[in-house]
């Protein structure tokens, strides 16, 4: 009897540790499905994040330039229908955005640096309101069309360059750009000087001509945000601008490869 019962006992105990090898084989096989179809998402689901956090930055920086753009129209609507300058020629004058502070059309809290601005680029570097190195310490900013130290006619009809300060002569003064919808006036820029301290980071200004300078940045999905001088912002890819946004009158300025970088 005494036997019987061993044997019973010995099977029994044979019986569960198969069955807690088998539970413990299983439950690591269990684990690394688990983990390989975490993997597995997580590697169809990270392009998807980037790409809507880059949309989101996208849409951020249209509200920026919309906002932007208002202060702009309300600068020239009391001004005969004058913009901003880039800055006129002297060297204690504001940059193009400190007007629009400085007589309130925008909040002086947008020009603190270290902070988020409307004036800056979510997408682009830095990612807060800035200077850059040097001398003068340049604003870190979207850029402003740039013509010597000139306004635009943008509450108006059509679109003029005005007579810049310290450039009387300028021979494009009073040139035709068009109707305000036409007229590329800010957009995204950047600093592109390889070398320089500031390279790669926001300009203040973008020009026409240039293998390197401030130029037009394509950081948008290969497209750069544009503010057109009626305040509506749209995205515009290296075939919309080459060759484009040229003087009515003859066509001067036009829009080289080497003013648009990625």
């Amino acid at each position: 009897m005494e036997a019987y019962i061993m044997h019973n006992l010995i099977a029994k105990r044979k019986s569960i540790s198969c069955n807690s090898l088998m539970l413990r084989y299983f439950n690591l096989i269990e684990l690394l499905i688990v983990i390989a179809i975490i993997t597995i998402l997580i590697g169809l689901l990270f392009p998807a994040l980037v790409k809507a956090k880059g949309m989101t930055m996208q849409l951020n920086c249209i509200s920026n330039l919309k906002q932007v753009g208002l202060g702009q129209i309300n600068y020239a609507s009391d001004n005969n229908g004058w913009s901003t300058p880039y800055r006129p020629n002297d060297a204690n004058s504001f940059f193009w955005h400190e007007f629009l502070t400085y007589y309130d059309y925008v909040q002086t809290s947008q020009v603190q640096v270290g902070k988020p601005s409307i004036f800056v680029c979510p997408a682009g570097m830095p990612k807060v309101y800035g200077k850059g190195s040097g001398g003068i310490g340049f604003p870190l900013t979207y850029g402003i069309r740039y013509h010597s130290h000139a306004s635009y006619s943008i509450g108006r009809p059509n679109v003029v360059i005005g007579e810049a300060a310290g450039y009387a002569n300028d021979a494009y003064y009073g040139h035709s750009f068009g109707n305000p919808s036409s007229f590329l006036f800010i957009a995204d820029s950047v600093f592109d000087s390889p070398g320089s301290t500031d390279h790669g980071q926001q300009g203040v200004i973008w020009q026409f001509t240039g293998v390197s300078g401030y130029k037009i940045h394509l950081k948008h999905g290969k497209k750069a945000n544009c503010l057109f001088a009626d305040g509506h912002v749209a995205g515009k890819a290296r075939g919309d601008l080459i060759g484009f946004y040229g003087l009515v009158n003859d066509n001067t300025y036009y829009l080289l490869s080497a003013s648009v970088t990625y």
